[in-house]
């Protein structure tokens, strides 16, 4: 998991990094042409989905440092500290994101459920 990450280029960790959760949280996610050079296509599919999936598994079941920290311990050490520097910096802006994807889908869910009640009386 997360193995290509470390093709990224020291210092280009952390900028795709955030990069990512900015896409989490509603803005821009990263750009596969400013980062051909480094994965294709496929290698590219793979590593976006990995770590959007790392990003909101640690902060949605707000698992702890330590574990979090364990279960990207096969990478390198640059990666890693890359991976835990961004995570305590926007762990609370991903959950915020996560909060709000959550209350979205329980809007619309709820809007349904009241169209259909209407329907029911009505009939």
């Amino acid at each position: 998991m997360l193995r290509l990450l470390e093709k990224l280029p020291s210092g280009r960790d952390l900028e795709f990094l955030h990069k990512i959760v900015d896409g989490i949280c509603g803005r821009t996610y990263p750009r596969y042409q400013d980062y051909s050079s480094i994965w294709n296509l496929s290698e590219w599919m793979e590593v976006l989905e990995e770590t959007r999936t790392y990003f909101k598994t640690v902060v949605g079941k707000n698992i702890s440092d330590e574990e979090a920290a364990q279960q990207i311990n096969e990478l390198n050490s640059n990666c890693q500290e890359a991976i835990t520097e961004c995570l305590k910096g926007r762990k609370e802006e991903i959950r915020k994101a996560l909060v709000e994807s959550v209350n979205a889908i329980s809007s619309a869910q709820l809007q349904d459920f009241d169209w259909q009640l209407k329907v029911s009386v009505a009939a």
